[in-house]
């Protein structure tokens, strides 16, 4: 692979980035790179497109090249690109139009809980305050939330049993237990333990 460029966009304390690796004079496409520092840039490690080739006849199969800024309408992710359906040194022969691809709201990658169910436990952190709000796709299954110290100790009134199984799909879903507020751990250091059945969990923060 070439690398033409790296453009990128600052989201929630990371650089996101679309590279545009390419094949020589060939085909060009665009991938997600992602950094916490600015410099330090990771990419999937199977090299998925960000945004796939369109079938051979449409003018987005040769060439994709992707803007980093999203616009965000309602729940989604809108990102417009430009594609060609020629390779990259027929300039004279290929035509462009301009594509649009839309994602879920932060939803570049999640992790994801099988039908058996699932746990992904955060590290410690200091509760900053707020509510807890999640980005989470339970539709076909459920979500519950535990919080525990250090020591992954449950914190009392904050357990799995305190929660009501959150099913549905929401790109900012308010967490509570029995009808108390995160916020009230504010200044602790604790972790989150999300148990996942047949679910997708993309982000989570602390709301305001």
């Amino acid at each position: 692979n070439y690398y033409m460029a790296m453009p990128v966009h600052r989201h929630a304390g990371i650089w996101w980035g679309v590279l545009s690796p390419f094949l020589w004079n060939d085909l060009y496409a665009s991938e997600i790179a992602w950094s916490h520092d600015g410099w330090d840039f990771r990419r999937l490690p199977k090299r998925e497109h960000f945004i796939e080739f369109g079938p051979e006849g449409t003018f987005d199969h040769s060439m994709v090249v992707c803007s980093p800024r999203w616009v965000e309408v309602g729940d989604e992710w809108w990102f417009y690109y430009a594609g060609f359906d020629g390779s990259h040194d027929d300039a004279a022969g290929r035509k462009g139009a301009i594509g649009l691809a839309t994602l879920r709201k932060e939803g570049f990658i999640s992790q994801h809980g099988p039908k058996t169910g699932g746990v992904v436990c955060t590290r410690a952190l200091r509760w900053p305050g707020g509510d807890l709000s999640v980005n989470v796709d339970a539709h076909a299954g459920g979500l519950k939330v535990r919080v525990s110290d250090e020591l992954r100790k449950p914190v009392s009134g904050f357990d799995y049993t305190d929660m009501p199984v959150f099913q549905g799909d929401s790109v900012a879903q308010t967490v509570k237990w029995s009808g108390r507020s995160l916020d009230e751990l504010k200044g602790r250091v604790i972790r989150l333990e999300f148990q996942l059945h047949d679910a997708d969990l993309y982000t989570f923060r602390a709301m305001p």
